[in-house]
């Protein structure tokens, strides 16, 4: 029947059929709301469902109140938007559970009946951020509606056939997370994207092997409550625990009571936790041996094992010969591989290798999801490039005072006060570099990019210097050094690889030798506010493979010692200031850059210092903003959630979404750093944080 339907027909009734059925789904399902929507709940922040008396209430209310917008809501174009209307304005307009839900329930039938799957998926991540329910379901509707739909989007099928994947897997759900596994396959075989079909061989893989190892484990436990002192069973377990998933402390009981005489008696003689400096020495000494009589992976986690026990000896009163030998044994073993995961548990980011594949058009919105980033996170950045490319001057640069050129109104109101054309050239380059775009790849704003690179490198003096001319010499020159770095590391243009390397070698001899810091200009003694983007531009630089040095970051750690407040937790802009959230977040991205590690006092303590300075509709500061929110990322822990919900949200909803020349861009007005760097600026830094996702990966494991 729905062969002699056209498309539009046929995908409209699609979508209504999968509402009904959705809609069933949401009314049986336990789905709890939060009291205050303004923000989504944190984990756990989950209130029963309204009553059947409140939902009509709530219902009741919401038909008088938008009436008229829905009797004209007749085509799909006019669903579609009133749909993103009540889905963006829903905080505005719920006051209570029962009107969130019915905001919601509304945006949903909306949008299913308009056929746009991308909006009915944001509707359920609303819905899934707040409420207890099989979220996963209905996500399965709008895949296998996509799947029979001629006209859908390969890579978003992709994308959608990876969250559910991961969302069977998780479940221990085998046979689904096959099936959506082939869907998937097809989705990436259509693709032109070669790397959407190399990353989901790893993934595929690595999928087979944790179920695989899902149901040996199961197996070995239904052996062990039948013959609790079976040797064997007991040694297959603690192999999969310890050498599988990382879980030394679940599989070592099971591995000393295991089959294998040799490793039965080193895991008793781990489990004794040896506090003694020449014990502890001694016990990585054995797992060291041990792993010399095994190949491949295997060999790996034991000496992975070895240097858990080398690192605690480190930790005592190690000197002569035994300092030397920890030294030597555990730059030879390098760092651990992160691996503790509980069941059905796959990090989907150990299969996107380098900085291209996790800004590439078909795997970016797989990161982005993992990340924390949302569909309307990526409208927004679109948005903010539109406007990027609008307001490119002829000759390929952006301007802080300029832009306004190329203006078709007056609404881009918020020119800057500073000249710095190298740096808002910059500014204006790096959300499209973030976004994995090059002036050498297929993408629309190739020439923009293409201009904007050759503006820089037109500009460049013999020495190096990116920025004569500009106010605040260093601060131009370090965001030119970011963007020459990325687009090298992004493209492989050894022309432009050869300008960035001359741009580094620049900031290296600009380095106060006295301080170790950097200002204005060369040599000038330093502040925290430069000396963080040269650090940037000096990390971009080194990810894309050019010649750094290494002495340059002992003076940096020096500057940042002498800056530190408070045990180096919060920095002041020079030393003997005072501490500032922004300086603090520039100071601490700069800590981590140079090895810090997560439960370090200074990264510990300065997170509670940011938390303590969320994101402030009243208060903007996207300086602040976007170097914390990088510290934040890093950290990739529950304080990271919390942040990236209210970063993001205020990112989107601030953000110029009418029909003027200023759509897409960010108003600085009442913006800390507004007046300076204006809506460039405002614009590039605000893209730059919500493009986080998948610009970075964060420096430590989940």
């Amino acid at each position: 029947m729905f062969a002699l339907l056209p498309v539009c027909t046929i995908r409209r009734r699609l979508a209504v059929a999968i509402f009904l059925t959705t809609a069933a789904c949401l009314l049986d399902c336990g789905i709890c709301f939060r009291q205050a929507f303004g923000q989504p709940p944190a984990r756990g922040e989950k209130t029963a469902i309204p009553d059947a008396e409140s939902q009509e209430k709530a219902s009741k209310l919401f038909r008088d109140v938008v009436k008229d917008k829905l009797d004209a809501a007749k085509t799909a174009s006019a669903k579609r938007r009133l749909a993103r209307e009540l889905l963006e304005n829903m905080s505005a307009m719920a006051n209570d559970p029962a009107e969130c839900y019915v905001v919601l329930r509304e945006a949903g039938r909306l949008a299913f009946e308009a056929c746009d799957y991308g909006l009915s998926l944001d509707v359920i991540d609303a819905m899934d951020e707040r409420f207890e329910f099989d979220a996963s379901s209905l996500r399965r509707k709008i895949f296998n509606a996509e799947e029979a739909d001629p006209d859908s989007r390969c890579e978003d099928r992709f994308a959608l056939g990876i969250q559910l994947m991961r969302d069977a897997v998780a479940k221990g759900q085998s046979d689904l997370a096959m099936q959506i596994a082939d869907s998937t396959q097809k989705a990436a075989d259509e693709s032109p994207d070669p790397t959407l079909r190399k990353f989901f061989g790893r993934y595929r893989a690595r999928v087979e092997k944790s179920l695989h190892a899902g149901k040996a484990e199961k197996d070995f436990l239904t052996r062990l409550a039948q013959s609790p002192d079976d040797a064997a069973a007991k040694l297959a377990l603690g192999r999969l625990y310890c050498l599988d998933r990382g879980d030394w402390d679940k599989g070592l009981p099971l591995l000393a009571a295991g089959a294998d005489p040799t490793l039965k008696q080193i895991a008793a003689k781990d489990m004794e936790s040896p506090s003694d400096v020449a014990e502890r020495m001694k016990l990585g000494d054995t797992w060291w041996q041990f792993a010399q009589e095994k190949e491949g992976p295997e060999k790996r986690r034991f000496l992975d094992r070895a240097g858990y026990w080398y690192r605690l000896a480190q930790q005592g009163d190690l000197s002569g010969l035994a300092k030397v030998k920890v030294e030597k044994r555990l730059k030879d073993i390098g760092p651990a591989v992160p691996m503790k995961i509980e069941s059905g548990e796959i990090d989907i980011m150990a299969d996107i290798h380098g900085l291209a594949e996790r800004r590439s058009q078909g795997l970016r919105p797989i990161v982005l999801s993992a990340g924390g980033g949302t569909r309307q996170t990526e409208r927004a950045v679109t948005a903010a490039l539109i406007w990027l490319a609008n307001h490119q001057l002829s000759d390929g640069s952006w301007s802080i005072k300029g832009y306004t050129q190329r203006c078709v109104d007056k609404s881009c109101i918020g020119t800057g006060n500073v000249t710095a054309d190298a740096g808002a050239t910059a500014m204006g380059l790096l959300p499209f570099l973030a976004a994995g775009q090059t002036h050498k790849s297929k993408n629309p704003y190739k020439d923009h990019i293409g201009r904007g690179i050759g503006w820089l490198l037109r500009n460049q003096q013999p020495d190096g210097n990116l920025a004569r001319g500009s106010q605040q010499m260093m601060y131009s020159h370090g965001l030119a050094t970011i963007a020459l770095a990325e687009a090298y590391g992004l493209s492989g243009d050894r022309k432009v690889g050869m300008a960035a390397q001359k741009a580094v070698d620049f900031i290296l001899r600009a380095q106060n030798p006295a301080d170790g810091g950097w200002r204005y200009n060369p040599g000038d003694p330093g502040d925290t506010s430069v000396v963080g983007w040269q650090l940037m531009a000096l990390k971009s630089a080194h990810t894309a493979g050019l010649n750094v040095g290494g002495s340059v970051f002992a003076g940096t750690s020096k500057w940042l010692d002498a800056a530190a407040v408070h045990d180096g937790s919060e920095y002041s802009y020079q030393p003997g200031q005072g501490s500032s959230p922004t300086m603090t977040a520039v100071g601490l991205l700069c800590r981590q850059y140079l090895g810090a590690k997560r439960d370090n006092p200074m990264c510990t303590g300065g997170m509670a210092y940011l938390m303590g300075h969320m994101p402030d509709e009243g208060f903007k500061n996207v300086y602040y903003w976007y170097y914390a929110t990088q510290v934040m990322h890093n950290m990739n822990n529950y304080e990271w959630d919390q942040w990236n919900r209210k970063m993001r949200d205020l990112l989107v909803r601030t953000q110029c979404r009418d029909e003027s020349c200023a759509k897409g861009s960010w108003d600085p007005t009442k913006d800390a750093w507004g007046q300076h760097g204006g809506r460039v600026m405002q614009t590039s830094l605000s893209a730059l944080t919500l493009e986080i996702y998948y610009r970075y990966a964060p420096l430590y494991g989940k």
